[in-house]
C-alpha cells in the first residue's frame, strides 16, 4: 500500500541523503535516457540479463510481487530480477537502505518509489528520468489517473510511474451501528455528526472501553482536515506554513477535543501493543479513518461486517493523495530491462492483481473504474466510495524534506494529543519548526 501513515521521513535519512548526493550526482548517466523511443529490453538484449528491484511493504505485498515478477520473467525469458525487499516501514526506510546502496556503490536497478520523496530523489539525481522511456510508441501515460502521475513530475522530470493511488476513508463496524441505533454515516456526513455518533458508540465493553472512533492527530488526516476546513497548509511559494491561522488552529481543537474533552477516542497507549487496526478488529473501537491496507486486515480477520465511507467534511469536501510508484535508480548498467519491469509492474495485469488481491487501489484508470476492484471480496459499494473519494482527491504540495515537515509536524503536535499542551500552541510550535525546514535553514 501507499503507506499514508508510514511515510516519516527521519531527519537523520535526510542527511544521509544529502551526504551522498554527490556520489550520487556523479554517478554515469544512463545512455539510454538520450534517446527519444528505447527499445525494450529483449529487443536490445543478445544474452540474459539479471537486474535488482528493491521493495517493501508486508509479507504479503511481497507474495503478491514475486509472482508478478514470476509471471514478468515468463513473458522477458532473457531478463532475471532479483527482488530485495526491504519490509514494512515505508519510505524512510527504501530511502535510508538506497541511500545505503547508492553510497556502496551496489544500487539496485529499480525501486517502490513513494510521492512524498520525490522532490529529494529529484535533488539527489537518485532516479532516471523516465520522459524519453515514456515516449516509447504504445505507451500512454493518459491512461493513469492525472494525480499519481503528477505526484512523480519535477521540472520537466517523471521520476516513476504509478503504481497506485490512495487516500483515506472512514471504516467502521456496521454491528456496533445497529446495536447501538445509530444511522450510519454518509459521504456528507460533517464533523459534528461524526462526533455524535462517536459519542453514542462509547460504552463500556466486557474488554473494557469500546471507543467510538480514533481520532487521528497524525500529519496526513489534520492536513486534511484543514482542507476539510476552508484552510491550506502552505502559502502559494511553499515558503511558510499556514498551522497557525483559524482554520488550521479550529481543526487541531477538533482533534484534541475528541480525545481529551469528549473522552471517544483511545490514546495509542491503551493499545495494549496491539496496532491501531487490531485494536478495532478485537472490538475495542467503532469506527477508523484509516488507508486501503486495512481492509486486507479486516478481510482476514473476518472478525465483524464492515464498510467503509468518505471522511466527515466541515466548510467543504476535501481529501487528499499520496501515490507509489516504480522508479530506475541513476546509474544502472540495464536501463532497458529496468523500463520494462517498471512498465509491467505499473501496467494493466499487474493493477488487475492489485485490485483483485485488494492491496492497493491502481492508478491504473480502466482497472479501478471496473468491477474488478469492487469485486475484491470487498462491501459492495466499497469500490463506489474509493473512486469517489479519489475523484475529488488533491495532491499535497510536496517541498524539498517533505517528511521532515511531516515527521516535524507529528513530534511538535504530539503533546496536544496527550494534554501536555493547548492545541493553539503546539500548532504555533509546529509552525515555528517547519517554517525553517521549508525556508532551508
Amino acid at each position: 500500500m501507499i503507506g499514508i501513515g508510514d511515510t516519516g521521513y527521519a531527519t537523520r535519512t535526510r542527511r544521509q541523503l544529502l551526504a551522498v548526493g554527490g556520489v550520487v550526482a556523479a554517478g554515469a548517466l544512463v545512455a539510454a535516457c538520450g534517446g527519444e523511443r528505447p527499445q525494450s529490453a529483449v529487443a536490445k538484449t543478445s544474452g540474459p540479463v539479471a537486474i535488482q528491484y528493491l521493495g517493501r511493504g508486508s509479507a504479503g505485498e511481497e507474495e503478491i510481487y514475486r509472482g508478478l515478477i514470476k509471471d514478468f520473467s515468463t513473458r522477458n525469458p532473457n531478463v532475471t530480477v532479483d527482488v530485495n525487499w526491504a519490509g514494512t516501514a515505508g519510505a524512510d526506510l527504501i530511502a535510508e537502505k538506497l541511500t545505503t546502496l547508492l553510497a556502496g556503490g551496489t544500487p539496485p536497478d529499480t525501486v517502490w518509489a513513494h510521492s512524498a520523496l520525490t522532490v529529494d530523489w529529484a535533488e539527489q539525481k537518485a532516479l532516471v528520468d523516465l520522459t524519453p522511456f515514456s515516449k516509447e510508441k504504445g505507451f500512454d501515460l493518459g491512461v493513469f489517473y492525472k494525480g499519481p502521475v503528477d505526484d512523480f513530475r519535477w521540472e520537466s522530470q517523471l521520476l516513476a510511474i504509478p503504481r497506485e493511488t490512495s487516500s483515506l476513508v472512514m471504516f467502521y463496524n456496521k454491528q456496533m451501528f445497529v446495536e447501538s441505533g445509530v444511522k450510519e454515516l454518509t459521504a456528507d456526513s460533517t464533523w459534528n455528526d461524526w462526533l455524535e455518533a462517536a459519542r453514542r458508540l462509547t460504552k463500556d465493553g466486557p474488554n473494557g472501553k469500546i471507543y467510538g472512533t480514533f481520532a487521528s492527530g497524525g500529519n496526513f488526516n489534520l492536513f486534511q482536515m484543514i482542507w476539510q476546513n476552508g484552510g491550506e497548509i502552505m502559502n502559494e511559494k511553499r515558503t511558510q506554513s499556514l498551522l497557525d491561522q483559524p482554520a488550521a488552529l479550529e481543526s487541531a481543537q477538533f482533534i484534541a477535543d475528541m480525545r481529551l474533552k469528549h473522552q471517544v477516542s483511545p490514546f495509542p497507549s491503551e493499545f495494549g501493543g496491539a496496532t491501531q487496526g487490531q485494536f478495532m478488529i478485537s472490538g475495542r473501537m467503532a469506527t477508523n479513518t484509516t488507508n486501503q491496507s486495512f481492509a486486507l486486515d479486516l478481510q482476514k480477520a473476518n472478525a465483524f461486517q464492515w464498510d467503509a465511507v468518505a471522511p466527515p467534511k466541515n466548510k467543504v469536501k476535501a481529501y487528499a493523495q499520496a501515490s507509489s510508484g516504480h522508479g530506475i535508480v541513476r546509474g544502472t548498467k540495464q536501463p532497458a530491462a529496468g523500463w520494462e519491469l517498471v512498465k509491467w509492474l505499473g501496467g494493466e495485469e499487474a493493477a488487475k492483481v492489485y485490485a483483485a488481491k485488494g492491496l492497493v487501489i491502481p492508478a491504473y484508470i480502466k482497472v479501478t473504474e471496473s468491477d474488478i476492484f469492487s469485486g475484491a471480496g470487498m462491501p459492495a459499494n466499497y469500490g463506489k466510495t474509493w473512486r469517489d473519494v479519489l475523484r475529488q482527491a488533491r495532491s499535497f504540495a510536496v517541498t524539498r524534506r517533505w517528511n521532515q515537515v511531516r515527521s516535524t509536524f507529528d513530534r511538535e503536535f504530539a503533546p496536544a494529543l496527550e494534554g501536555q499542551k493547548s492545541a493553539t500552541d503546539a500548532m504555533r510550535a509546529a509552525k515555528a519548526a517547519i517554517d525553517q525546514i521549508l525556508q532551508g535553514r
